[in-house]
């Protein structure tokens, strides 16, 4: 049976440790010392000097210097790089943030291990090769993603559409996350991404990704959902080992091709194939590491047959009819949209425009009043139905649809101080609107606002 290299960076992962490359060259050191609790190196092979570690005693904020002397030889030297583990298991971690210099050119790919409790990274505005976005650490155009604080404050976050790469490892053990949100401008995602975000649930995909890399979401133990969107091709090996809430999983027909082992030792049950037979070999491993999936595909697709890299295959189903679906959730400021069909959007419900959107569907709130609605491709106009709005875990918001017509409008007959001789008013409506059912309460108030 193929030993799979990815099962060695599971096994190194799980245990703490930090990941380095077999060639990873060592300069010629010239030079090194301590000062207060950070210790440096001077190599031949760069300007500068190098953090190696942080140890020791320190407050909640944890500031590296723009300069900093040999205490033995009085050599003085400018910060320039973060080397492999110099954030590493050589102290107690739980630290607010870390201050980043202007004068920091280059981090080491792996320059954070495992288990360092950090809120924000911090970048000097005036660092001319990095930043940071909400202590998001980021190259300085703001589209490489490179570190996400391990426990910065929050359980969802959506990936800003600067970004267009996701840097190795750069959520890796974030188990305080359990949504993320991936923009269509993220082309490429480094290994491991997401390892080790045993919280995370939730995942959209970018639609803009050639492939799912290799250990994409390795030891994401609570994942229940992956969308996969339409313009993927490919899955790299192992991208769902030990994700043990994961059982089921949808490709789109745009899927070519399955590398050997990418969906190997994991805990799928159905595997949902829209579109044609792909390319593949030994998909789910073998022996002890085999997934014991059921393939499932469409009918009028071809390349099936009784078995697909030696799991058994079922049709699945009659080909649907299209729908118009539409759900919403109320969160960090946000209408977070849950769709099927098209997504379309209106300042007065008379007038729609279809968006260019995918479901989840984030809209800021802004103070504008816009109306939405889902419809399938030809449709006629959908009938608007009551809906419920999640403001919180607890508290939720009930609208209803008020149809147009000729109504009787008033005072309720037995409303406190009403005279006898009230009269009522007869008002159309040429169009419908959503009315809240009930009273806004102080809970649904406090909801919204915080």
């Amino acid at each position: 049976m193929k030993k799979y290299i990815s099962k060695l960076i599971c096994a190194v992962l799980s245990l703490g440790l930090t990941l380095f490359t077999a060639t990873q060259a060592k300069a010629d050191v010239i030079d090194w010392f301590d000062s207060n609790g950070i210790s440096y190196e001077i190599a031949t092979d760069y300007a500068g000097a190098m953090v190696t570690s942080v140890y020791g005693t320190h407050s909640s904020e944890i500031t590296i210097p723009e300069r900093v002397t040999n205490p033995h030889t009085g050599s003085s030297y400018t910060v320039t790089r973060i080397g492999w583990a110099a954030f590493g298991s050589d102290i107690d971690w739980d630290v607010d943030f870390i201050f980043i210099p202007k004068t920091i050119v280059f981090f080491d790919e792996f320059f954070m291990s495992y288990g360092v409790n950090v809120k924000a990274l911090n970048v000097d505005p005036e660092n001319p090769n990095y930043a940071s976005t909400d202590g998001v650490l980021m190259n300085k155009d703001k589209s490489l993603l490179i570190r996400y604080p391990r426990i910065k404050p929050g359980s969802t976050y959506e990936i800003p559409s600067t970004v267009t790469k996701l840097g190795e490892l750069c959520f890796v053990w974030c188990d305080l996350l359990t949504e993320i949100y991936i923009p269509d401008s993220v082309t490429e995602v480094g290994m491991s991404a997401f390892g080790g975000c045993v919280n995370l649930t939730k995942v959209r995909l970018s639609a803009s990704l050639e492939k799912i890399p290799g250990q994409t979401f390795f030891r994401c133990m609570g994942l229940k959902e992956v969308i996969v969107p339409e313009g993927i091709k490919g899955i790299e090996p192992d991208a769902f080992v030990s994700c043990e809430e994961l059982k089921k999983l949808e490709l789109p027909a745009s899927i070519e091709t399955l590398d050997e082992g990418s969906l190997a030792d994991c805990y799928l049950e159905g595997v949902y194939f829209h579109g044609n037979a792909p390319v593949a070999e030994n998909v789910f491993g073998e022996g002890e590491y085999m997934t014991q999936a059921t393939v499932y595909y469409r009918k009028g697709t071809t390349g099936w047959g009784p078995t697909f890299c030696g799991r058994p295959t079922a049709v699945w189903g009659d080909d649907p009819q299209p729908t118009a679906e539409i759900s919403c959730e109320y969160k960090d400021d946000s209408l977070i949209l849950t769709f099927t069909g098209n997504l379309q959007e209106s300042t007065d419900t008379k007038t729609w425009k279809t968006l260019d959107a995918v479901s989840p569907y984030t809209v800021k709130t802004d103070g504008t009043q816009k109306f939405y609605r889902a419809v399938t491709e030809g449709s006629d106009e959908p009938t608007p139905e009551n809906f419920t709005i999640p403001l919180s875990d607890t508290v939720n918001l009930d609208m209803i649809w008020i149809e147009p017509g000729t109504f009787m409008m008033g005072s309720p007959e037995n409303e406190l101080g009403r005279s006898d001789d009230e009269v009522q008013h007869q008002v159309t409506l040429t169009k419908g609107y959503w009315l809240g059912k009930y009273e806004v309460t102080q809970a649904q108030y406090e909801a919204v606002t915080g």
